[in-house]
């Protein structure tokens, strides 16, 4: 069952009440962004940003869908996703496209990434949007506007919870050989 602020919401099946919670979780915290036109400035910027896990642990892709807003008055521009904890450390930065993708077109331009994510420990997760024309000149950036959340452990069967000074990612290993000696 799924109870929100003490009201039964949904009496379902355990994965179907999960799926709800983390809808509810991620609306909780946004992970949808969207700028006030009085705060837009410069030649591009960032209007919207929307971010949805896709997949299963340990494959999971983060679709990041945004629009940016433009002047016209720009070199081509390219983006770039950091994605931090909650304190703001950051744990890796996605590149989708190296070149200017981004045309100096005045009006809206829409988008949308595709990263692979790396096995991520349960937690949630910010996304901090960046757009700019070479990686000395930015743009735009805005700093922590979207987030997600990671609910199952990358370790299948995986009973006890996973604890941030061991990292935020598992990855793949595997053992080759077992050899015992007896003495």
């Amino acid at each position: 069952m799924l109870l929100v602020k003490g009201q039964l919401v949904l009496l379902e099946r355990v994965d179907k009440c999960i799926t709800a919670y983390e809808s509810t979780v991620s609306a909780s915290y946004g992970s949808t962004w969207t700028r006030p036109s009085a705060q837009a400035s410069g030649s591009l910027w960032y209007k919207y940003l929307s971010v949805n896990v896709e997949g299963e642990q340990p494959r999971m892709s983060l679709r990041i869908e945004f629009v940016l807003e433009s002047q016209g008055m720009h070199k081509p521009a390219f983006v770039a996703f950091d994605i931090t904890d909650t304190t703001g450390v950051s744990l890796m930065q996605a590149l989708p496209i190296l070149e200017g993708f981004v045309q100096p077109l005045k009006g809206r331009q829409s988008f949308t990434a595709l990263v692979d994510l790396p096995p991520l420990i349960p937690g949630q997760y910010w996304v901090s949007p960046w757009v700019g024309s070479h990686n000395t000149e930015t743009l735009d950036m805005v700093h922590q506007c979207a987030a997600f959340e990671v609910s199952y452990s990358p370790t299948p069967g995986r009973s006890f919870p996973h604890s941030i000074d061991h990292g935020y990612v598992v990855p793949p290993s595997r053992l080759v050989a077992l050899e015992s000696q007896l003495v």
